[in-house]
């Protein structure tokens, strides 16, 4: 990703690149990229999600991605608040009824 570095770039610019590299380049592999890539990582962190949220609990989750998270904590009952750049992460969660 490149990212116009410059006193002069506002936060919406650097927004929309940041939303656009991974809408655009890398939005399929984001998808895949805990239970694939890092499978430990992701264990390890739903056990830590399960010790420390109560099921039914209400989430921001902020940056949600490929979204292995949100349904993690969806399936425990949890209501979750999403806040992406990505519109298209946001459009697959709600595809996948989180």
């Amino acid at each position: 990703m490149r990212l116009r570095r410059s006193a002069h770039a506002t936060s919406n610019e650097i927004e929309a690149a940041v939303a656009r590299h991974y809408s655009e380049e890398i939005f399929d592999d984001e998808r895949t990229r805990l239970p694939a890539d890092a499978p430990v990582e992701f264990a390890i962190t739903c056990r830590c999600l399960a010790r420390w949220i109560n099921p039914g609990s209400v989430i921001a989750e902020v940056g949600v991605g490929g979204g292995e998270y949100t349904r993690f904590l969806a399936g425990r009952g949890c209501r979750i608040e999403a806040v992406d750049v990505v519109e298209r992460f946001l459009d697959e969660i709600g595809r996948a009824h989180v």
